[in-house]
């Protein structure tokens, strides 16, 4: 037997905030691709995020590298905060040729 999840709206569960609820139920709501651009919006989100997190977490050196690779203007290194120094360390980066859709 599965436990129910924490989005499982059917279950009552102590822990349920009623803004969770209202969310979950209004987006059960939502058309098919209205659930699904909203869901790729998010997706899109976490991984400007984990960029920014991997950018942020990367020494100076390391930042001008990548941004140098990726033909970004050098003051935009600066605009990201220096990294604590305690939890510096080289990130792993995998370079993967980007090629625009429909090309």
């Amino acid at each position: 037997m599965t436990e129910p999840s924490a989005f499982d709206s059917s279950t009552s569960q102590p822990d349920h905030h009623p803004k969770l609820e209202d969310f979950l139920q209004w987006f059960a709501g939502l058309q098919s691709d209205e659930q699904d651009v909203l869901m790729n919006l998010v997706i899109r989100e976490k991984k400007v995020r984990d960029v920014v997190k991997t950018l942020g977490g990367m020494g100076m050196e390391q930042r001008r590298e990548v941004f140098e690779r990726l033909g970004l203007p050098a003051e935009m290194v600066s605009r990201i905060p220096a990294p604590d120094p305690a939890t510096l360390t080289e990130a792993e980066v995998e370079w993967v040729d980007w090629k625009a859709p429909g090309s």
